[in-house]
C-alpha cells in the first residue's frame, strides 16, 4: 500500500465516512486535463484504491454533471477516477441524498487497483 500524505488520508477518511452512509457528495477537484480547472463535481463515491498503473490513490465515482457542466463543457454522466491529491474539499449533501443502488458495471474488486482502501 502507498504511503498516504496527510492530505490524502484526510480526504480518504471523509469520503470513507460518507461512503458508509451511501451519500452523494460534492468534491472540489482540480482537473489537470482541463487546464487545471477547479470546480465542484457532484459524485456518487463507490471505491477508493491505489491505481496499479500509476500508484496514485484514486476515487472511483459516478459523476453527475450540473446543467452548466453538461452545456458548457459537454460533460456526461459516467464513471470517473479522481486523484485524491487533486481533491481539495468534500461536501456532504442533503441528509436524504443517498444512493439506493450501485451504478452499472460497478466492480468492488476493481482490477485496475493494486490495493483497495474502501468500497461500498
Amino acid at each position: 500500500m502507498a504511503n498516504l500524505s496527510h492530505h490524502e488520508q484526510s480526504i480518504l477518511n471523509e469520503l470513507e465516512f460518507l461512503m458508509m452512509k451511501r451519500k452523494r457528495v460534492w468534491i472540489m477537484y482540480q482537473d489537470k486535463k482541463k487546464k487545471n480547472r477547479d470546480e465542484f463535481r457532484y459524485v456518487e463515491p463507490h471505491l477508493i484504491g491505489e491505481l496499479l498503473s500509476t500508484g496514485n490513490v484514486e476515487l472511483s465515482a459516478w459523476f453527475i454533471p450540473t446543467i452548466e457542466q453538461a452545456e458548457q463543457y459537454g460533460d456526461k454522466q459516467g464513471w470517473r477516477l479522481y486523484e485524491l491529491d487533486n481533491i481539495s474539499e468534500v461536501r456532504d449533501t442533503d441528509p436524504n441524498d443517498i444512493m439506493t443502488r450501485t451504478r452499472p458495471n460497478y466492480n468492488r474488486d476493481d482490477q485496475r487497483m493494486r490495493a483497495i482502501y474502501c468500497n461500498i
